[in-house]
């Protein structure tokens, strides 16, 4: 006697493929989310505008700097994960939930 296992198929990509895993992500409880409704990084924007970017631009050749807020929840998320330069960039490439963090604020 031949056993017939059969596996379910594989979830097929849609177009609300990126809504429908941030809801699941959010039903299971995501702390990069918890710390988004309770943490407005915009406030942080003045002092470090201030602090690293310098008003002394020869000319406007060059690349545009990164947005400082960006780089802020970068810096917030590699702490807070214990990850190196090159593993953050992996991970906010990978992840939905870094990519949402870093990008885009949860309540949009």
């Amino acid at each position: 006697m031949k056993k017939i296992t059969t596996y379910r198929k594989p979830m097929q990509e849609s177009l609300f493929e990126e809504e429908f895993t941030l809801e699941a992500l959010s039903a299971m409880g995501n702390p990069l989310e918890q710390v988004s409704a309770l943490v407005d990084f915009e406030i942080f924007r003045p002092t470090l505008e201030k602090t690293l970017l310098t008003e002394e631009c020869k000319s406007a050749a060059g690349r545009k700097p990164i947005d400082v807020v960006l780089m802020f929840k970068v810096i917030f998320l590699q702490r807070y994960y214990g990850l190196g330069d090159h593993q953050i960039e992996f991970q906010i490439i990978d992840r939905t939930s870094f990519r949402k963090f870093s990008w885009h604020s949860y309540s949009s």
